[in-house]
């Protein structure tokens, strides 16, 4: 679940470690089988991974296990993926960081995003296509959108957005033709 819209933080600490505790912990009873997999996806990913990772093994301490390494685990019913920022120099230096602050690399699991591919995506000319705004069957609507508390440039737009020529517009400036 992308967490990061506005505070990583305060999502691992209020809602999945506090208000939605109970639920997640229910994932794993009678049979049945699942997991939270809380995805930060702005800021330091190595910074980022290991403040996320740290809140939840917090939150979550009564489920934390040592592995026979002596590392901290998560329990089964939650874990971290990191897409943003993933480069095969990065993978190693969060496994480093996670290691040397006692956590188990099995907390986290990488996307592979475009930097494993080529260093051009789309957080390279800050393009991405992301909800505006969401309209209810009663009629009302209410503007979405992202203002992660790790990354202020990628905050996203808010409201109903509509896409215009500028050509149709008097005074557009040139270079927005």
């Amino acid at each position: 679940c992308v967490s990061d819209s506005f505070d990583i933080y305060r999502a691992c600490r209020e809602y999945w470690g506090d208000k939605l505790k109970d639920l997640i912990k229910g994932r794993i009873q009678d049979g049945k089988w699942g997991r939270l997999v809380v995805r930060p996806d702005s800021g330091d990913p190595t910074e980022t991974v290991l403040a996320v990772v740290k809140i939840l093994c917090e939150q979550f301490a009564e489920g934390v296990t040592t592995t026979r390494t002596g590392h901290k685990l998560l329990p089964d019913y939650i874990r971290v993926i990191q897409g943003d920022g993933v480069t095969h120099e990065t993978i190693p230096q969060i496994l480093d960081r996670l290691k040397a602050e006692g956590f188990a690399a099995d907390n986290v699991v990488f996307g592979s995003g475009g930097a494993l591919l080529q260093k051009l995506n789309r957080d390279t000319f800050k393009c991405a296509f992301k909800c505006s705004q969401i309209e209810f069957e009663n009629g009302g609507s209410r503007e979405v959108y992202k203002d992660p508390v790790t990354d202020p440039g990628k905050a996203s737009k808010k409201g109903r957005l509509t896409l215009q020529r500028a050509e149709d517009f008097a005074g557009a400036a040139p270079e927005d033709e």
